[in-house]
């Protein structure tokens, strides 16, 4: 289970980066649930956050959010150091956000 979890991560990635993101959303999913079943608490924090950035280019910032915030609190309880990345991921999809809403409240107010 730990192997075709690693492939389905692997398998995910690769989507990703061929902008296939909802493939590499459901191949991401399937690789979480394995981590979560053999107790692979590192690959499901790593899952996680791969979900984070897959959902993250599906324009989808609301759960894009809740994984990175997962991927986040799990990575700090297990002391790993890919907690700074995931808060670097969080807050980079935050501001982006926020730079957003700014925008379209200044396109309102421009006459």
């Amino acid at each position: 289970w730990r192997a075709e979890g690693v492939h389905r991560a692997n398998l995910g990635g690769v989507l990703c980066s061929l902008g296939s993101h909802a493939r590499a959303v459901d191949e991401l999913t399937a690789a979480l649930a394995l981590s979560r079943v053999v107790g692979d608490q590192e690959g499901e924090c790593a899952r996680l956050g791969s979900l984070g950035i897959a959902h993250s280019c599906l324009g989808k910032s609301t759960a894009a959010i809740r994984f990175y915030t997962a991927a986040l609190t799990l990575s700090r309880r297990l002391g790993l150091p890919s907690s700074a990345t995931h808060f670097a991921n969080l807050n980079e999809l935050l501001l982006a956000d926020q730079r957003r809403t700014h925008q379209r409240q200044s396109a309102r107010e421009t006459p």
